[in-house]
This record gives C-alpha cells, structure tokens and sequence, in this order.
C-alpha cells in the first residue's frame, strides 16, 4: 500500500517532470529568439555598412548571418550589393545565384536579383547579357521600382552602344 509520502514523491516528480518539460519548450523558444534577433542585427549591420558605402566591412556581419541561417535571402542579396560596391562582380553573381536558389521570391525580389545581375555584368563589360537582364526587370515588375531604374540604364546602355559603332 502506498504511504503518504510515496504520492507526495509521486506527485512531485510529475510536477518536476513537467516543470523540465515546459522548461526546455521555453529554453527552445528563447534561444529561436536569440537567433532571430542575432540574425537581424547581423543584417542591419551589413546593410547599415552597404549604405555607408563600407563594402568590404558588410561582408564581415553578413556571413555572421549566413552562418546563422544559411537559406536567408536578404543575406545573399545583401553580399552580392557589398562584392558589387568592391567590384567583385563575378562574387556578386554567385551571391545573386544563390539567393534565386533560396526559396521562390516575388517579383519584387527576382527584380531586384535580375537588377543587380544587370549591373554586376555592366562591370564587366558584358553589355549584351546586362541589357537582357534589364529587360527581364521590365517584364518580371513593370511598374516597380527596378523597371524604372532599368528604364534609365537600358537608355544609357543603348547610347554607349551607339556611340560604339
């Protein structure tokens, strides 16, 4: 027969036992807080670097984010703007391609890609695949924001090729 103080060790580990359990729920929830906000301050910073025009110190916190959570579009996109502003345009390329790869962006996002692929190839000299990616902008997002940048490079890109000839 149980005694008193067998319910009460009873009772006790259950409630120890479900104590741990809610424990380690909330130990999970707060380090997936912890990375979350690691992760946007990472991204902030490399952007806060890109918009300052200290490319080669954005790479720094954005591979700290990479590190974090390898399948983030917004890190890939951010590199690629930082090896674009160092003139790496082929490291550019690979970031852009890896950020397609990420997951299905909108057509915002692949606007944006496709923008900043057409640029990488300006600096490389690659007219004829810039202008099709100028043009992919135009098709994918017509009235966004890229469309009209593209507009204004497809104009000049057009005229340089003129003066060529």
């Amino acid at each position: 027969m149980a005694t008193l103080s067998d319910v009460n060790a009873l009772v006790t580990q259950r409630k120890v036992a479900a104590m741990w359990e809610q424990y380690k729920k909330t130990f999970a929830k707060t380090q997936l807080v912890i990375m979350v906000v690691t992760a946007v301050t990472y991204l902030g910073l490399g952007q806060a670097y890109n918009s300052l025009g200290r490319f080669k110190e954005a790479l720094a916190p954005l591979a700290r984010l990479d590190a974090i959570l390898p399948g983030a579009w917004d890190a890939h996109c951010e590199t690629a703007v930082a090896h674009l502003g160092m003139g790496e345009s082929e490291a550019a390329v690979q970031d852009i391609t890896r950020a397609e790869r990420v997951r299905r962006v909108d057509r915002q996002s692949r606007s944006a890609l496709s923008y900043l692929r057409a640029i990488a190839r300006l600096q490389m000299n690659d007219y004829r695949r810039a202008k099709a990616d100028l043009e992919e902008v135009i098709e994918q997002d017509p009235e966004g924001e890229f469309a009209m940048r593209s507009r204004q490079l497809l104009e000049q890109l057009s005229a340089r090729l003129t003066d060529r000839r």
